[in-house]
């Protein structure tokens, strides 16, 4: 059986980078207060009308990973036919300077796309 000789390269799958199929988008966020500083947001990731719960809400999350610890860092899964980087970073920064029952202060937060994606 005669065969096709493959001759171009298949640039779908880049060794360290971050790829999707079905229009889902990975950032990572940052949250921030006005000072520009990552704020501790673990003891707000465990009860109703927290921070985490309110970054969810706020972006539709399709899905996310919040790290355990002091950093603010997130990685945030969404739709990305309805957000980009400046859309979410707008939205998580509108939460303000008072969210969640320990008054956390979103208002400096940062998001940019992400360029992996790692399982530990």
């Amino acid at each position: 059986m005669a065969g096709v000789t493959r001759v171009n390269g298949f640039g779908n799958y880049v060794v360290g980078s971050y790829r999707s199929t079905a229009n889902i988008g990975a950032y990572l966020l940052t949250v921030k207060n006005a000072s520009n500083a990552a704020v501790d947001i673990r003891a707000e990731d465990d009860a109703a009308n927290e921070a985490v719960e309110a970054i969810m809400m706020a972006t539709n999350a399709i899905g996310s990973s919040f790290a355990d610890a002091n950093t603010g860092v997130a990685t945030l899964l969404v739709d990305d036919t309805q957000w980009d980087a400046a859309s979410l970073q707008a939205a998580v920064r509108a939460l303000g300077t008072t969210v969640g029952p320990n008054n956390i202060d979103a208002s400096g937060s940062t998001v940019v796309a992400a360029s992996t994606l790692t399982a530990a």
